[in-house]
């Protein structure tokens, strides 16, 4: 959210590039987006500590599993933002529902203390 806070002029752009996907974007351009989107996944998923993943499951299936729930997430909000114009919408509640997700996600896959829930 700080990101979009201090550069929102560019991330609308960026976020128009890639839900309306109208005009095709020259290769070297769209090279550079897809890596700028692994290189997000990678500060994302990179230095987990995985012993806060529950012992029951397979610390490296979990996050897989994370990634394809985000990744559904991801092209829900795209599908719902096509054709609309990026800068006239709010996207605070877009945030806060990302973030319940998660947090949903931290009781599904992460062990809880004695007394957390």
């Amino acid at each position: 959210m700080e990101i979009y806070n201090s550069n929102p002029h560019v991330l609308n752009l960026l976020g128009h590039l890639v839900v309306n996907q109208e005009v095709p974007l020259p290769p070297d351009l769209e090279k550079r987006l897809n890596k700028a989107q692994q290189e997000g996944y990678f500060r994302l998923f990179n230095n987990i500590d995985k012993s806060l993943i529950r012992k029951d499951l397979d610390p490296d299936r979990a996050l897989k599993l994370m990634q394809w729930m985000m990744d559904g997430y991801t092209g829900e909000i795209i599908n719902f933002l096509k054709g609309k114009k990026l800068s006239q919408i709010d996207l605070e509640p877009y945030w806060e529902d990302f973030y319940a997700y998660l947090e949903m996600l931290r009781r599904v896959f992460y062990h809880q203390e004695e007394g957390e829930k």
